[in-house]
This record gives structure tokens, sequence and C-alpha cells, in this order.
């Protein structure tokens, strides 16, 4: 069986490494890089730190969540897999202050991808955002994971597993975990055909924009019979004949703004409710309250 690393995917497939482990962030000073700083994560074995003790670039330790007293008020202990999640959003938010260093490159260093430069004046700052960041993020219940995913979710499969996520917890607010009713399998199976059904139709639609034919994808009902790849498509070509129809008529319209408009105001419901001939009026009216 092959090894699962911490990734948006295996944190939203349920199948995080120790993910239910209390486990700690930090912020380190690099002992042998002067105003270089490490953020990362730690498993707690125990109730007290046993950060990074025997890596030798590694040099005082800054901030531990573990040892925040506003942390530890406002949220408790912090599973591995938010720990985790959140020192990929505090990356992500902070790229601006990543700095590789090159020597560490060269040796393969773990976590050589995850060094920040912060001036003396910045480390205070810094720390205490992580302190108020981690606070505010996990004592709101899914808001603040929705706030770390909104950042890192990237490929087709975490914004089809991030969809089915975020459903779950709209349909069950005082659901307290992720996967505890909804098994992996089934969310695997729901998020399989999701990617196979977009698969299918951007090589039959290839005019269409892939982030309006995903919109498309996660607003399709899966409980209806009907909402199936052939129902699907025809919607699908729909929207292209309104596309061309406009296009014809007013090239200069950018295809992008052209594709965002037509998909914003709903216009289906329109083709359904008004005769061909009208389309083109109908489908201008709307675009004048964009202008």
């Amino acid at each position: 069986m092959d090894k699962v690393w911490p990734s948006v995917t295996s944190f939203l497939d349920g199948t995080f490494p120790n993910g239910d482990e209390p486990g700690s962030v930090y912020l380190f000073s690099m002992k042998n890089h002067p105003g270089l700083y490490k953020p990362g994560i730690e498993q707690l074995k125990t109730k007290k730190s046993r950060l990074r003790a025997g890596d030798p670039e590694y040099g005082s330790p800054l901030w531990e969540s573990c040892l925040d007293s506003a942390v530890a008020e406002h949220v408790g202990d912090i599973p591995m897999s938010n720990c985790w999640l959140f020192d990929q959003y505090a990356l992500a938010t902070n790229i601006r202050y990543v700095e590789q260093i090159p020597i560490l490159v060269k040796r393969k260093w773990k976590g050589y991808t995850e060094t920040l430069r912060l001036a003396d004046t910045e480390v205070c700052g810094f720390k205490d955002w992580l302190s108020q960041e981690c606070g505010r993020l996990f004592s709101s219940s899914y808001d603040g994971l929705e706030t770390c995913f909104d950042q890192l979710v990237v490929s087709q499969e975490e914004r089809v597993l991030y969809r089915i996520i975020q459903e779950q917890w709209a349909q069950n607010p005082d659901y307290n975990g992720i996967f505890e009713e909804d098994p992996t399998e089934a969310l695997k199976r729901k998020a399989k055909k999701q990617v196979d059904l977009y698969q299918v139709s951007a090589k039959n639609n290839p005019d269409i924009p892939g982030k309006i034919m995903w919109d498309l994808i996660f607003t399709q009902d899966s409980s209806k019979e009907e909402d199936n790849i052939e129902s699907f498509d025809r919607m699908l070509k729909q929207y292209s004949a309104i596309f061309r129809h406009i296009k014809k008529r007013h090239p200069e319209l950018e295809d992008e703004s052209l594709w965002s408009i037509i998909h914003s105001v709903d216009i289906i419901e329109k083709w359904k409710k008004v005769a061909e001939r009208k389309i083109y009026t109908s489908c201008m009216n709307d675009l004048v309250l964009f202008d």
C-alpha cells in the first residue's frame, strides 16, 4: 500500500497520517542563518513541547501554539491535520517573506522550502499574527477551515472533494467531524463521478472555460435521475449557442468577460422561457446591466 503524505487531498478524503493526534505549530529561528526563520508543525506525544530538539539547523523557539495560553483558551488541542493546514495557510499568506537558503536546498534539508526572512522589527508582529490567526481560525467552526482551504485548494480532485465537504457542512451545522458520518469511499466515488463528468464535458465542449464548467458541475443536483452526462452536455451546448449568438453580433466583447456574464445572469432559464428569435434581445438586456 502506498504511503499517504500530508496534503490537501489526504486532509479532505480522511486519510491524513496521524491527523487526529495532538500537534503544535511553531516558529523557530534558524541557528546558522541570522534573519531567517522556520515555521512548522510537530506531533506532540505528551503535553510538553518536543519541537525539533535534535536538528542542528534550528535555533530558539519563538512561538509554539501548544504553549500559547490564548490559543489554548480558545482552541485547546489542535489535531495534526489542522496544524498542517494552518502551517500551509500561513506560508501561502506570507509568501512574500519566503526565502530559500541555497546550502539547505543543495543538501535537500527537510523544510528548505519553508524558511522566511523577517526583519528584526517584523518578528514580534509575525508571532502575534500567528497567535491571533491560529486562535481565530480554529475557534470558528468551519469558517476557519474554509479560509485555509480557499487559499490552498488548487487541483481538480481537491476542488471536487472540497465542494463535497462544504455541502456536508452546510447540511449539518453541528457536524463535529469531517468524515464521521460520510465514509471516505463514498466521497471518493462522488468525486470520481464529478471528475469523469468534467473530463467528458471538457472534451465535448472545448470552448467553455474550465472554471465555468466546474461551477456548473458543482451546482448539479446529483440526486436527480436526469442529471447525467447527456443532459449536462445538452445544457453546455445551450451555453455555447448563446455565446456564439452574442459574439457574432458583438465581436468586440472579450471572450472571458462574455462567458462570465452569461454564466452570472442565469441565462439558461431565459433560454427555456423565450423563443429562439428573442434570445438575442433577452441576452442583450442582461448584458446592459453590466455596462
